[in-house]
């Protein structure tokens, strides 16, 4: 239970520790620190007062949390520190944050930036989503067109300007070490089946029907995905895993394996003989036995977890080690059935980033309660179709993901009182945010909020797909295929 004595002292945490009294005085300088055995993996306990500040540990990440308490309360008190006890420990094992380098691609540095964010909020995943149907971001060597073509698009929605970057793998071994020095464990995602248009631009083969595609310049799911029937395509991915997961080493996949629509895989032949030897329903089926077969043939040999998004329906069948990521509104609260798979709560109601703060006010994402009983952790995602530079990374994810990181670390506190401290720290002024205020928009600014928000059919090619999707059938159901 947390309790402050003096009302006129506030501690600036994000998120607020678990137990902390505040009392007046001034605690010593001397700063002793001792490894404790009885406090949970990620916990600590300061304790300041005359002598000093006295700063017991479970393990190297307790210290490392315990150090960031400092350095918030510090930024604060910078007279020195009140007469303080602070009992600390997380509520989620899992607590993250997603950034899409796919659609805008970031630089190491600006990641770097985030990672301290991070850290200082407590939050010990970052999950990266290198790839998309808008861009390849990782350098893979034995596929070098990947990057030489999948990193480039030629405009994004008709505004005739090129987008391009990569990650080269020693830039991104660099920031994995950077990130693993804050207890920040980085996830890649290689989007598969769907979302492989940049893949498939450099190299058609993967595709069904080895169509000659550009990378994809609007935003919107694609219809051309990575063909499930040749074994070049399983061949290709666990190339590609072996280069990724010599950099990325902890522990986890992340596969994707949303949105993939199966118009294609309907008529294609290899997708057609791949149901019939493997007695499956239908496409749908298929998909799970392509996420079943990278699972037992590449990821649990390894030891490693792989993740798919899922929005509000667990597929039947599907490995129960594979872990969800679902997203679906109130997924949850509607009693989605994970037939018992681990899960990870990214309810887009609350924790989507990308939508404006008239869609998702700060309350409300605050307000956001991760079944701890449920999930094994929670992730606040940011995908970046309308966040096309650092500066509006910023803006959409403080004070969001201080929100998010509160109820990921600690339930047992206000709104009122998030507030209040979070206003008495500079979190949200260092990285860029946006004032508390703001967040919660008037019901006018709400409004035109959603109105700018409602655009994005515009850019999504609906018309276009279902041209091609015609034009696909009439061809290759002739018997024009590879």
């Amino acid at each position: 239970m947390n309790s402050v004595e003096n009302k006129n002292l506030i501690v600036p945490v994000i998120p607020l520790p678990g137990e902390c009294v505040v009392s007046d005085g001034r605690a010593g300088e001397e700063t002793v620190y001792t490894r404790q055995d009885g406090i949970p993996s990620e916990g600590y306990m300061l304790i300041c007062d005359d002598k000093g500040i006295n700063v017991l540990y479970s393990d190297d990440k307790g210290r490392f949390y315990a150090n960031k308490t400092l350095d918030m309360l510090k930024s604060y008190y910078k007279e020195g520190l009140p007469h303080l006890r602070i009992s600390d420990c997380p509520r989620l094992k899992y607590r993250g944050f997603m950034l899409d380098v796919a659609r805008y691609f970031f630089k190491t540095e600006d990641l770097k930036k985030l990672a301290d964010a991070l850290a200082l909020m407590k939050i010990n995943v970052l999950h990266l989503h290198l790839t998309d149907d808008q861009g390849w971001r990782m350098e893979i060597e034995k596929y070098p067109l990947l990057t030489e073509i999948g990193s480039k698009r030629s405009s994004t929605n008709g505004n005739f300007k090129k987008h391009e970057g990569f990650y080269t793998r020693a830039e991104m071994k660099d920031f994995v070490e950077f990130a693993k020095e804050r207890h920040i464990t980085v996830i890649p995602e290689i989007d598969c089946p769907g979302h492989m248009r940049a893949a498939l631009a450099a190299y058609p083969e993967l595709g069904c029907f080895g169509r000659k595609l550009k990378v994809a310049d609007h935003w919107g799911v694609k219809h051309d995905i990575m063909c499930a029937g040749k074994e070049s395509s399983y061949a290709f991915l666990f190339d590609v895993f072996d280069e990724v997961l010599e950099i990325f080493t902890g522990g986890y996949l992340h596969l994707g394996a949303d949105e993939a629509v199966k118009t294609r895989w309907k008529i294609c032949p290899h997708c057609r003989r791949a149901i019939q030897k493997g007695g499956l329903k239908d496409e749908n089926a298929l998909q799970v036995a392509f996420l079943n077969r990278i699972n037992r043939e590449y990821l649990r040999p390894k030891g490693v977890k792989g993740i798919i998004w899922v929005y509000d329906e667990v597929p039947d069948g599907l490995d129960e080690d594979i872990i969800v990521q679902v997203y679906g509104e109130n997924a949850f609260g509607k009693g989605i059935d994970l037939k018992g798979h681990t899960a990870i709560d990214s309810d887009s109601a609350a924790y989507y980033a990308d939508f404006p703060y008239g869609i998702t006010p700060l309350e409300k994402t605050f307000g956001h309660e991760p079944d701890g009983t449920k999930v094994a952790g929670a992730e606040i995602c940011l995908w970046t179709e309308y966040v096309k530079d650092f500066a509006k990374v910023g803006k959409m994810s403080f004070p969001r993901s201080c929100a998010a990181a509160e109820r990921m670390w600690n339930n047992n506190t206000g709104y009122d009182d998030f507030v209040l401290r979070l206003e008495a720290s500079n979190i949200i002024k260092e990285y860029g945010g946006t004032p508390v205020k703001a967040a919660n928009p008037s019901a006018k600014r709400a409004i035109l909020q959603k109105i700018w928000w409602g655009r994005r059919p515009l850019h999504w090619e609906g018309l276009k797909n279902l041209i091609e999707n015609v034009a696909v059938k009439i061809r290759y159901t002739r018997g024009k295929h590879d």
